[in-house]
């Protein structure tokens, strides 16, 4: 069987479901919101950890960061930006932090053939192109929401994201370059991805429309469909308006 016909069968899908239904998860964004929190224990405490794209990378190199985020990154959504932008993968660190679940929104066969050899690999695709329809150019984090709940987990929380609201920019040289103080650690976008983002005069956030991403969470949210502490919500109502 070809590989990308195994990382979209019913058997992963079934064994996806199976991992995460009735589980107490939480998706950890690396919004700067997170920062003297010290909500690392509590992170941890829960049954399954959820980050996106260069989280790992970062906590591995700044230790000190888990005393806000956690330690534990059990299952990863990345998404295609990072995917073409960011190779090799770092598959020595996703084996040393027992990474169960990596979850992309494409993926060659050499990667595939890596990565299975440590943990499961699935596309996210049927996912994203549910909430493609609800809402223009998701935020990876709210397609995170549509992807599990569908699982029947126990509990759902978000924590970590501010959608950009701490996002700056300056003028250099000409150039709008974009401040990445919008993340827990300035790190979180690598150097290669920075660096096109100054040639394509990028902004974080600037594609994605966040007044939807933060409407269509916190209704959930006022569903009773996710969880999350006081001060995201304030945040994302803020943002939702």
């Amino acid at each position: 069987m070809r590989y990308r016909k195994i990382i979209t069968s019913e058997r992963v899908r079934k064994e996806y479901r199976d991992y995460t239904r009735g589980k107490r998860i939480v998706f950890v964004g690396p919004g700067s919101i997170m920062k003297g929190r010290k909500l690392g224990t509590w992170i941890d405490g829960f049954d399954i950890v959820i980050r996106t794209n260069h989280f790992p990378v970062i906590m591995s190199e700044n230790k000190n960061l888990a005393e806000d985020v956690g330690t534990r990154t059990d299952i990863l959504y990345m998404n295609g930006h990072y995917y073409k932008s960011t190779h090799p993968l770092p598959y020595e660190l996703y084996k040393k932090i027992n990474l169960k679940w990596l979850c992309m929104k494409r993926c060659g066969q050499v990667e595939y053939s890596i990565a299975k050899n440590f943990c499961n690999v699935r596309l996210f695709n049927r996912s994203e192109r549910f909430m493609v329809r609800a809402i223009d150019m998701p935020l990876t984090g709210v397609i995170v929401a549509h992807d599990i709940l569908k699982n029947d987990p126990a509990e759902l929380c978000y924590t970590g994201i501010d959608f950009y609201k701490d996002a700056k920019t300056k003028i250099v040289n000409g150039t709008n370059k974009a401040i990445y103080s919008a993340y827990i650690s300035p790190d979180y976008i690598p150097k290669k991805i920075k660096k096109n983002n100054v040639e394509i005069n990028f902004r974080e956030g600037k594609g994605h429309n966040l007044n939807e991403n933060s409407k269509f969470l916190k209704s959930l949210y006022d569903e009773k469909k996710i969880t999350m502490p006081d001060f995201i919500a304030e945040r994302m109502s803020e943002v939702a308006g």
